[in-house]
């Protein structure tokens, strides 16, 4: 029961998260913030809420089977679209930290290739199915396509972690007397603690794609995974205002 009530609370703490997230992004777009970063701001949240919706319907649905079956696609749907989302967010971030720089450009292309790869399968493989007996909506995760999802979303982590410090260090080397650090700071502070904790937390879901079983055990790591996620991509948004 206690798993039940966590799973409830877990979604209810990202639908508030998300929407905060709406109101803060839509406040800034009238302000200084990029248009196109904000736009990719507003996806994400738009559809980590409507995920989070879909997920409550699964657990509540006792009478359609057609809304079990098209609800589960659609709330894997947006699930894969918004960590999507957060990947590219935190490549692109990296990439104007790195001012474009060639090599970087194909690890980063290479690792978001490789997690839309995943995507597909997985939007093919995950899915709910009626148990008309029980009244309810069992959902069937792909341990394939789940573990390299997580897999790809580790990469696109590590790429843009390595890249920001690589780029930080470089300026401390050429400017040993801390003139202009600030800004540098400034960049790691919002690039590279997002990227390595996003890290940590792929590798807990990789972990539980790897070792557990249990669907509602999962749930909760899928659930702490989300609102981390949604926390760590809405927290520039505090840093701007």
């Amino acid at each position: 029961m206690s798993f039940y009530i966590f799973k409830y609370v877990l979604v209810g703490f990202c639908c508030e998260s998300s929407i905060k997230g709406l109101s803060t992004t839509h406040h800034l777009r009238r302000e200084k913030s990029p248009i196109f970063l904000m736009m990719m701001l507003t996806a994400f949240n738009v559809f980590a809420i409507i995920n989070q919706i879909l997920i409550m319907f699964m657990w509540t649905n006792t009478e359609s089977g057609y809304g079990c079956v098209y609800g589960t696609w659609f709330e894997n749907l947006a699930w894969n679209l918004y960590f999507v989302i957060a990947d590219a967010y935190i490549l692109i971030k990296a990439n104007t930290v790195a001012k474009n720089n060639k090599v970087y450009s194909v690890f980063a292309v290479g690792s978001f290739l490789y997690r839309i790869g995943w995507t597909i399968p997985d939007l093919v493989w995950v899915r709910g199915v009626w148990n008309a007996d029980e009244k309810l909506c069992e959902y069937f995760s792909s341990p394939l396509s789940g573990l390299n999802c997580a897999v790809a979303d580790i990469l696109c982590d590590i790429v843009a972690s390595f890249l920001v410090l690589a780029v930080f260090l470089q300026k401390k080397r050429l400017d040993p007397e801390a003139t202009g650090v600030t800004l540098w700071q400034l960049l790691l502070k919002e690039n590279m603690i997002r990227s390595i904790l996003a890290l940590v937390v792929n590798s807990f879901i990789l972990w539980a794609n790897l070792h557990v079983d249990d669907i509602n055990i999962l749930f909760i790591f899928y659930g702490l995974q989300n609102y981390t996620y949604i926390q760590l991509m809405n927290l520039e948004l505090y840093w701007k205002r």
